[in-house]
C-alpha cells in the first residue's frame, strides 16, 4: 500500500483515537484480557463508525452512542466495577450525542 493510500484510509483523528485507547490499555494497572478487548472494541468503533453511512443518520447516531455506552459499562464492569478508573469513558457517548444530535435529542 502506498503512503497516499494509507493516509486516505487512516486519517489523523483515527490515529489520535488509536493512540488514546492504546495508552489506556498500556497504562492500565490490571491489563486483563477482557479489559483490553473492550478497549479494542471501543477503538474499532471510533475508527470505523465515520466510514459507515448508517452512522451518519440520526438513527445510526443513536445506535452508535448506545453501543459506546454499552461498551463503556462493560469496560467498567470487567475492570473493577465501581472502583474502575475508566468511569470518564462514559463521557464519550454523552459528548458525542451533545455535539451530533443537538440539545433536544441529546437529553433523551
Amino acid at each position: 500500500m502506498t503512503v497516499a493510500r494509507w493516509r486516505q484510509w487512516l486519517r489523523p483523528p483515527d490515529l489520535a483515537w488509536l493512540l488514546l485507547f492504546s495508552a489506556l490499555g498500556y497504562l492500565s494497572p490490571r491489563r486483563s484480557g477482557a479489559e483490553l478487548e473492550m478497549l479494542a472494541a471501543l477503538a474499532a468503533l471510533q475508527v470505523i463508525s465515520p466510514r459507515l453511512r448508517y452512522f451518519a443518520t440520526q438513527r445510526g447516531t443513536l445506535v452508535l452512542n448506545a453501543l459506546r455506552l454499552i461498551l463503556g459499562f462493560l469496560l467498567i464492569g470487567v475492570s473493577g466495577g465501581i472502583l474502575s478508573s475508566y468511569h470518564p469513558i462514559l463521557l464519550l457517548p454523552v459528548i458525542s450525542a451533545a455535539t451530533s444530535l443537538g440539545p433536544a435529542e441529546a437529553a433523551f
